[in-house]
């Protein structure tokens, strides 16, 4: 699976650890229609992601740059309409400290679990409203894009990797070699389970 989507999961499984979220109803699709027997709701999408080049373009493997955009729908319910604004606000916060403290998730490997190299912009937004027959329930939703920075390597799929050396004196000349010591080094590289090599020989 992409970054993106390994990020968009973590995301989920965070929060629905919260206490704040615990009676929550989850969503990672935005085709859902949120129903009313949902609310409280927390969604959790994948949003446009950009892929730029990252170094020089003719010189090794294609490596890219990403940034990556979640973004998250908090929607809280039967709240006072004078304290929707503050409650909205308590949810950003949670979200904001406990992903971007979380050293599991917003960290370098080998804490870090999602290859995340910095968070470049965070956007926002309240929107308010009813919901009932009556217009009887407020009803008010965080809006929440993080940008997410990743990088794509793609190596060649090479299945002849060097993976023996041979290394064999011959001096003073052809003639002589035979009464001078040579020295024989047989090498071995060893290489990891994909084929790249691992390390340099002792």
């Amino acid at each position: 699976m992409s970054a993106a989507h390994n990020i968009k999961l973590g995301i989920i499984e965070r929060l629905q650890q919260y206490p704040f979220f615990a009676k929550f109803t989850f969503g990672e699709n935005q085709s859902r229609q949120v129903q009313p027997e949902d609310l409280p709701y927390c969604g959790v999408y994948q949003l446009p992601e950009a892929q730029k080049a990252d170094g020089d373009l003719n010189a090794g493997e294609p490596k890219l740059r990403s940034e990556s955009v979640i973004g998250l729908s908090i929607i809280l319910v039967n709240i006072e309409s004078d304290e929707l604004e503050t409650a909205l606000d308590v949810a950003f916060d949670i979200v904001m400290v406990g992903l971007l403290q979380d050293a599991t998730f917003i960290g370098f490997a080998p804490a870090g679990l999602y290859s995340i190299e910095g968070v470049s912009a965070v956007n926002r937004h309240n929107v308010f409203g009813t919901l009932g027959s009556q217009n009887e329930l407020p009803i008010g939703e965080l809006r929440i894009e993080i940008t997410f920075i990743t990088r794509y390597d793609y190596p060649p799929d090479i299945v002849d990797w060097l993976e023996h050396v041979h290394l064999e004196t011959v001096y003073p000349s052809l003639e002589e070699a035979p009464s001078v010591q040579q020295i024989i080094v047989p090498i071995d590289l060893a290489t990891d389970d994909g084929g790249s090599p691992q390390g340099s020989p002792p």
